[in-house]
């Protein structure tokens, strides 16, 4: 236990020595201005020994003593476990270039990062990325799944049948890695890429990718479907130390799931303490022992 203010304990101890000096110095004056009989506190030598007046000075002396600790706001340390989820900031990137098949490849993507945002976590934030020649946010990170849903049918309606334009792969990793930069607030941050990855890469955008997911300590997960030319991602991906998902369409779930059980999300259990204001606990037990104190002397 510790106190707030300490120094109105003193003072609360100065006022109680001062009172109690007044009483020992001028007790006849003072036994003239108090207004009832002190022959029922006082009591004959004959009656000290009895228990209920021993008992009442105690409840006396008892909450004198709260009310002179209440007054230097005590704070008692209460330690508890707090289980918290480390959640992960994960941006997830969809090709709609011409190069996918939406009959086939973009619908089945869809449908597996569905369930994929679904199955995550209440901790962990999402983004959607999809790219063709550009690349176009559909949200921001979020915990918000039913709002990350919404946005994702949404985009496959409009998109229905609709390509958007050639692959330009370094442009999504670039806007992925610079929102995970500037926007994360987990610890764990995790990209995740579905393409055919049929696009080249230059060098130096090349360079530039593996240092950044390496430098930033990004989990890099590529989804590849049906890849013919996709020697320059596939690069990235070793350089990085990232892991690559060679699947057919209709495994594109068992990826997601795998990628699922490889990003746990942590239980983290630690102590955690923190100080309750017991003022009115003080206040409290010292009006009760007086309380006590004043029916004991009723019965003496």
């Amino acid at each position: 236990m510790k106190f707030g203010d300490p120094y109105l304990i003193l003072a609360a101890i100065a006022a109680v020595a001062v009172a109690i000096g007044l009483r020992l110095l001028f007790p006849k004056k003072f036994l003239n201005t108090i207004t009832y009989s002190d022959l029922e506190l006082v009591k004959d030598t004959k009656n000290r020994r009895n228990i209920w007046l021993w008992l009442a000075y105690f409840c006396l002396g008892s909450g004198l003593l709260f009310l002179v600790l209440a007054a230097g706001q005590p704070l008692l340390r209460q330690s508890f476990l707090k289980t918290t989820i480390e959640g992960r900031d994960i941006v997830i990137i969809m090709d709609y270039s011409y190069s996918m098949d939406f009959s086939t490849k973009s619908w089945a993507a869809e449908q597996a990062v569905m369930r994929f945002i679904k199955e995550r976590p209440d901790g962990d934030r999402v983004s959607l990325i999809i790219f063709g020649d550009e690349a176009y946010h559909l949200n921001p990170l979020s915990r918000d799944k039913k709002s990350i849903a919404f946005y994702l049918q949404e985009q496959s309606q409009k998109t229905d049948g609709k390509y958007l334009g050639g692959t330009y792969l370094y442009g999504p990793l670039k806007m992925a890695i610079k929102d995970l930069r500037e926007m994360g607030q987990a610890k764990e941050k995790v990209i995740i890429m579905f393409s055919d990855g049929d696009a080249p890469i230059l060098l130096e955008q090349k360079t530039d990718l593996v240092f950044q997911i390496i430098r930033l300590k990004i989990r890099f997960y590529f989804i590849g479907v049906g890849m013919s030319n996709a020697g320059d991602i596939i690069s990235v991906v070793e350089q990085s130390n990232s892991k690559l998902f060679l699947v057919e369409t209709e495994e594109l779930n068992k990826a997601f799931l795998e990628i699922n059980l490889l990003e746990k999300s942590a239980i983290k259990t630690v102590n955690v303490a923190t100080d309750i204001n017991a003022v009115k606990d003080f206040l409290a037990a010292g009006l009760i022992f007086w309380t006590i104190c004043f029916i004991l002397l009723f019965k003496v």
